[in-house]
């Protein structure tokens, strides 16, 4: 009976992993399509509504993006009015959540990380 078990517990354990390989490889052609198309939105968001720089942050950009995850862009020179917006531009681009906030808004700090870590979308 032991052989049996071994067996059984053997063909979860591959099951699993070839689904957790499955899930990754899903993921990855996700966060390729969106990083993809993101120069495109920066391009429409500068023109449409004068941002001067466009940053992504967060998930996307690193590794522990999944599918599912927002989009996380810090917009510079967009007034308020101009970020619903410009968001919802961003929703129609991508085609996922998009979580954008004004560099205008954010803490001294903030500022600083992003202009030191974030990914200037050119």
């Amino acid at each position: 009976m032991t052989g049996y078990k071994e067996e059984h517990l053997e063909e979860v354990a591959k099951r699993l992993v070839a689904r957790h390989q499955s899930r990754l490889v899903r993921c990855e052609k996700v966060r390729a399509d969106l990083l993809s198309r993101l120069p495109e939105l920066a391009r429409d968001l500068r023109e449409r509504f004068g941002a001067s720089r466009v940053f992504l942050i967060g998930s996307l950009d690193a590794p522990w993006f999944q599918e599912g995850s927002d989009v996380d862009l810090v917009i510079e020179g967009i007034g308020p009015r101009d970020a619903v917006a410009a968001e919802r531009r961003a929703l129609d681009l991508l085609r996922c959540r998009v979580d954008l906030l004004r560099f205008e808004e954010l803490e001294p700090s903030f500022r600083n990380e992003v202009e030191e870590e974030g990914r200037l979308v050119p």
